[in-house]
């Protein structure tokens, strides 16, 4: 499942990058200036699931292991701290 959304935040990130291209080309400096909070945005999520992945894959069938990643991964906040 990890590795599926990790794949998803890949394309994700192909799709602003399509779309910060067309703004940079189509001169909309206005839209780039908003699409780079989404790329920026966007690179944290994609390192995130590529971290988990990577973690998930590390530790393979360990159970303990795997309680502890549920833990932590069922204690984070969204960036606005909720």
């Amino acid at each position: 499942m990890f590795e599926r959304a990790y794949e998803q935040e890949q394309q994700v990130s192909r799709q602003i990058d399509a779309l910060y291209e067309l703004a940079f080309t189509e001169k909309a400096f206005a839209e780039l200036v908003e699409l780079q909070w989404f790329l920026t945005e966007q690179v944290q999520e994609e390192k995130s699931a590529r971290e988990i992945v990577g973690r998930l894959q590390m530790v393979k069938d360990d159970p303990s292991a795997l309680l502890d990643i549920d833990m932590e991964l069922g204690n984070r906040t969204t960036a606005a701290g909720t």
